[in-house]
């Protein structure tokens, strides 16, 4: 998919600056909040608006009910073969051979998603990856990556 040049041009600029954080808000999401003329001169004023609507909403909490995903986002591989695994013991004809009616097919679904949420949670508060990660990116970068969580330094 080809991305207009204005498209272009917001996605290198929020990826520039989207991690730097001036007074509590993205630098990005500051200047399209006070400045927005400054950026109509490139036609990109509804995409810059668009973005510092989500930066306010990532940041006073409205997005909240989001993080289940990202939690199961970070470990993507872990999860995405948790529950191939849990699902093909559950029903296949060749392990407990379960059958479920649609709803109850959802309701598993729902329920199995709420487990590897928790789970991965749990698991990215004690390390930097989810066990698949670590060994993808192990064998990416030829030598073994750290996998438990640094502890935060104290104050001084």
């Amino acid at each position: 998919m080809r991305l207009s040049k204005c498209s272009r041009t917001v996605r290198r600029t929020y990826t520039a600056v989207a991690a730097s954080d001036v007074g509590g808000m993205p630098l990005l999401a500051r200047t399209a909040l006070w400045k927005p003329a400054s950026v109509a001169h490139t036609g990109c004023l509804p995409e810059m608006a668009d973005m510092r609507a989500r930066s306010a909403a990532i940041q006073d909490g409205r997005l909240r009910w989001l993080a289940p995903f990202a939690w199961t986002g970070r470990l993507a591989l872990t999860m995405y073969m948790l529950q191939i695994a849990v699902l093909d013991l559950a029903f296949s004809n060749s392990a407990f051979g379960l059958h479920v009616s649609p709803f109850g097919g959802l309701a598993a679904g729902l329920l199995l998603f709420a487990t590897g949420a928790v789970l991965a949670r749990w698991w990215m508060a004690r390390h930097r990856f989810g066990p698949l990660e670590w060994v993808w990116r192990s064998a990416t970068y030829g030598r073994l990556q750290p996998m438990a969580r640094q502890p935060a330094p104290g104050p001084p």
